[in-house]
C-alpha cells in the first residue's frame, strides 16, 4: 500500500506517520513537506515541495497513490491574512484531492474542524465547510472527514490561544459529558489514531467522524 501524507510535520501528521511506520501492510510513505524531516525508515520518501498553496502537485515523483492523509491546516493570525488561511486550509487541500483522485487513490483522509459548515457566519468554519463540499466534488472512491475539537499536543509553534484553551478543556473535561461530549478537547494521537484506522477499514463512499467518535480511538484500538 503506497500512502501519501500532506502535513507530515504537523501536531497530527507526526502521529499519522508514526502510524504509518509500523505497518507491513504500508510499502511506501511519501511526505509532502515545507522543511525536511530527516527520519531513519528505508519506506519513507520526503517531498520537500515548500509552499503548499501554490505547489505544482504534478511534479511529484509519485505515479501511483492507494490513500492520501491530508493534516493540512493553520490558523488567520499565522496565515497573516483570511486569503492566505483559505489558500492552504481549502485551495490547497482541493488541489491534494484533486491529484490524489487522478493518481488512482481509493482513500482520502482529511482533518477539518469541529463546527465546519459552508454558510456559517464564522469564517474559521466556514472555509472548512466550504472545503468539505469541494473534496466530496472530487469523487474518490473513499472519503473521509474528521472534525475534531480543540486539539492537545506539543506543537513546535506556540500559540497563545490554543495554550489557555487546552488548560480550560483539561479543567473541563470531567464536565463534558453526554451531548457535550462533542466539545471535548481531542490529543493529536487520538485523532491521528481515527484518521489512520477509519481510513484502513471503511468501506461507505462518504464518512464523518465528529469529534465525540474521534475521542473513541484510544492507543491500542488500532486495527
Amino acid at each position: 500500500m503506497v500512502v501519501v501524507v500532506a502535513g507530515a510535520t504537523g501536531l497530527v501528521g507526526r502521529e499519522v506517520v508514526k502510524l504509518l511506520q509500523v505497518r507491513p501492510d504500508v510499502t511506501a510513505i511519501h511526505l509532502l513537506l515545507r522543511k525536511s524531516w530527516t527520519l531513519d525508515q528505508s519506506k519513507i520518501q520526503e517531498h520537500k515541495i515548500g509552499s503548499l498553496e501554490t505547489f505544482d502537485y504534478e511534479e511529484l515523483p509519485v505515479k501511483a497513490v492507494d490513500i492520501v492523509f491530508c493534516c493540512l491546516g493553520t490558523t488567520i493570525k499565522k496565515a497573516k491574512s483570511k486569503e492566505a488561511f483559505r489558500a492552504l486550509d481549502e485551495t490547497a487541500v482541493v488541489k491534494l484531492a484533486r491529484w490524489a483522485k487522478s493518481h488512482g487513490a481509493q482513500k482520502f483522509s482529511v482533518v477539518s474542524a469541529l463546527g465546519a459548515k459552508s454558510e456559517s457566519s464564522i469564517f474559521y468554519n466556514q472555509v472548512k465547510g466550504q472545503m468539505e463540499q469541494e473534496v466530496q466534488t472530487v469523487r474518490i472512491p473513499h472519503t473521509l472527514i474528521l472534525r475534531p475539537s480543540l486539539l492537545l499536543g506539543h506543537r513546535e509553534e506556540f500559540r497563545l490561544g490554543e495554550v489557555i484553551g487546552s488548560m480550560a478543556m483539561r479543567l473541563l473535561a470531567k464536565l463534558m459529558v453526554g451531548s457535550m461530549r462533542k466539545y471535548q478537547a481531542v490529543r493529536a494521537e487520538n485523532l491521528a489514531l481515527a484518521m489512520v484506522g477509519s481510513a484502513l477499514s471503511m468501506t461507505s463512499e462518504l464518512e464523518i467522524l465528529e469529534n465525540d467518535r474521534i475521542l473513541a480511538y484510544e492507543p491500542g484500538k488500532l486495527a
